[in-house]
Formats: structure tokens, C-alpha cells, sequence
């Protein structure tokens, strides 16, 4: 995962298959659709979201990690929401 700022508080989200997969496949959330990415390579597909998407993207991972009943799913999910953490905490830093 990759999160490059762009202008107009948008940034761009790159996501691995597997992340997309495991967002599309366990949680609610859209903004991850492979049809709404600006760009994607044969591993990895990028997206640009606003902020406020970004941290609705974030909650719904955290949603299904908290109510999955998979171990490995809940342990992918936190890993993924954890990185997303990461990238928003060092955006609202600068």
C-alpha cells in the first residue's frame, strides 16, 4: 500500500490485488471498485480518493476485522488498517 498526496486534499491509494480483494470480498465498503482506479499494473491498481473517503474506507475495514469470524481475514484487515493509519497520521502531520 501506497498513499501519495495530491491537490485538493485528494490522495492517491495504491492497493495490492490482495488488498482490493479482501476489501471488496469482506467489507461494504466502494470506494475500491478495480473500475474507479486512475491506474493499474498487473499487481497492484492505484485510486484517488478524498480524505474523508479515505477515513470512511479505514472504518470499514476496521467494521469487518472487528466481526469477522476468520482469523486470517481479521489479521489482513488490521494489518491493511493499520498501514492506512500510518499513511493518514504522517498526511496530518505536515
Amino acid at each position: 500500500m501506497k498513499l501519495t498526496h495530491i491537490e485538493n486534499d485528494k490522495v492517491l491509494l495504491t492497493l495490492t490485488n490482495k488488498n482490493i480483494s479482501d476489501i471488496t470480498e469482506y467489507t461494504f465498503a466502494d470506494d475500491v471498485d478495480i473500475s474507479k482506479a486512475v491506474s493499474k499494473t498487473l499487481t497492484s491498481a492505484t485510486f484517488e480518493l478524498t480524505l474523508s473517503e479515505l477515513e470512511d474506507l479505514q472504518g470499514n475495514i476496521a467494521a469487518s476485522a472487528n466481526h469477522s469470524d476468520n482469523a486470517a481475514v481479521e489479521k489482513r484487515l488490521d494489518t491493511l488498517f493499520f498501514k492506512i493509519d500510518a499513511a493518514l497520521n504522517q498526511r496530518r502531520c505536515r
